[in-house]
């Protein structure tokens, strides 16, 4: 009888973590790329998001986990499994991602954290200096996306909010007394 030893079954749990977790980020990245597709006709005012500047070191990292998976071929399915899911995350699925225009749509926002429906915006807020961001908070969690605008389409993104705003998409919640 063969005896499993100690590091060996950490390893193997390790690696079932890595596998859970990369599995589960590439599924809601893919799920996250396919609103955008069903979005996309409805775009208002969209741009461009910044450069990432990780991305390269990313890409970079998922090809490390591809020779690595060749090389765990042999062994137990889940170390190979591991590295395969993590390569396919960082060389595919954030590529994927940064090609995501951000600004807004018929429907909503979407800005760099995902996108939300006019009805679930409560609060909006505007940083000026040194860029322009607009925080966009769901009125469901209080969780702020930022969404960084170019300045030159600043006009119109306000216009355009206004004008949600105007036609009841939008109804922001009252601000905090000071």
């Amino acid at each position: 009888m063969t005896e499993v030893r100690f590091d060996e079954t950490v390893m193997t749990l390790g690696m079932a973590a890595v596998a859970a977790y990369f599995t589960v980020m590439t599924v809601r990245a893919v799920a996250r790329y396919r609103r955008f597709r069903a979005l996309k006709p409805t775009a208002l005012l969209v741009w461009s998001p910044p450069r990432n500047l990780w991305g390269p070191y990313l890409v970079g990292l998922g090809f490390l986990a591809a020779a690595l998976s060749v090389i765990l071929w042999q062994r137990p399915f889940l170390h190979f499994y591991s590295q395969a899911a993590m390569a396919f995350y960082f060389v595919f699925v954030v590529p994927l991602l940064t090609r995501i225009p951000l600004g807004l749509y018929r429907d909503g926002v979407w800005a760099e954290g995902g996108f939300v429906r006019w009805g679930e915006i409560g609060r909006l807020g505007v940083f000026e200096q040194p860029e322009i961001v607009l925080v966009v908070v769901r009125r469901s969690d209080g969780i702020g996306l930022r969404l960084r605008v170019p300045a030159a389409d600043y006009g119109a993104v306000r216009r355009l909010l206004r004008d949600q705003a105007q036609a009841g998409a939008l109804q922001l919640e009252p601000g905090l007394a000071s």
